[in-house]
């Protein structure tokens, strides 16, 4: 049986991506509160299926036909209220949602042609998407023409972020992880690790291991974005500089994307506590433990890491 090719509902994507733990969460809700945009989403199938691509185990037309399917399904349960998400404190929640358009008058409207035709031609539709970037060229073939700005986090943040959470060893055996996996020597490992097996015998702490993964991420992030043909269409941002020049950062990303600031913006900003001030001095201090825990090796990447985010205008 042939794959038939299916089209895109909507070409207005704004693809939100990044590592996990980046930021994501706290700019989705700003951009959806921007006027003609929807409430943000985000679809694991999408994200596993960018995955299984990159590593040849899905094939090119499959997976963007499966991908495509999955994008119309949300954008038109988008247009038509449905599944809309109830769960208190869920980020998803619709009560969360800080943008212009009334998903309850939505829900009870009568399905209509005319009204979903009208909301595609003019209505962006935010996407939350982990680690994007690690097959940014079946994403952009996919896409097209749509927006994707990632977000960097600074280091010392980031691999803290991941400690507290436990992103090591027994986390990607969890069945509430959405992480793509693979076996190696009876051990479960997440993608990120394909083809840095072997270094895994050099790391003696969880801290070296969240170096190793995060390193070999923002590594392909960087090889991806330098070999796009699509660059003017992707938006660089540092969390440091979201949270410190939150206006300057919007208005750029405004700008680059046709999107006009709706009267409700400052909701959304008050929700995610935007603008807010850096602890440098916890940040140092967090810094001394994690340099403390590291192996020579790891702890020189680490420095690296912190360095290009600080120094660098191009950093994932």
């Amino acid at each position: 049986m042939k794959n038939k090719e299916i089209n895109l509902s909507t070409k207005k994507f704004i693809v939100i991506t990044g590592l996990t733990r980046s930021g994501k969460l706290a700019l989705s809700p700003l951009i959806s509160s921007m006027k003609n945009c929807e409430q943000f989403f985000f679809n694991t199938s999408v994200e596993n299926l960018l995955i299984y691509n990159f590593f040849n185990l899905i094939k090119n037309k499959i997976s963007k036909n499966l991908i495509i399917r999955a994008l119309n399904e949300e954008v038109f349960d988008k247009i038509n209220g449905r599944n809309l998400n109830n769960k208190t404190n869920d980020l998803t929640n619709l009560k969360k949602y800080k943008g212009e358009i009334n998903y309850k008058k939505r829900a009870k409207m009568i399905k209509s042609n005319s009204f979903e035709k009208k909301i595609l031609k003019k209505n962006y539709f935010p996407i939350l998407i982990h680690e994007g970037l690690a097959n940014l060229k079946h994403l952009e073939n996919i896409l097209d023409t749509s927006k994707i700005i990632n977000i960097s986090r600074h280091p010392v943040d980031i691999v803290y972020s991941w400690i507290k959470k436990g992103y090591v060893d027994k986390y990607f055996e969890d069945p509430k992880s959405n992480v793509i996996t693979f076996n190696y020597k009876n051990k479960t490992l997440p993608f990120f690790l394909k083809g840095s097996e072997n270094k895994l015998k050099f790391c003696k702490s969880n801290e070296d291991k969240i170096i190793l993964m995060q390193s070999n991420l923002k590594n392909l992030f960087k090889k991806n974005y330098k070999t796009s043909r699509n660059k003017d269409n992707i938006i660089l941002i540092k969390f440091d500089d979201l949270l410190l020049e939150t206006n300057q950062v919007l208005k750029k990303i405004s700008k680059k994307l046709k999107l006009r600031f709706s009267n409700k913006i400052n909701q959304a900003l008050k929700e995610q506590n935007f603008p807010r001030k850096i602890n440098y001095t916890e940040r140092f201090k967090i810094k001394k433990k994690i340099i403390k825990r590291l192996s020579p090796k790891f702890r020189d990447i680490f420095e690296k890491m912190i360095f290009q985010y600080e120094n660098e205008q191009e950093v994932f």
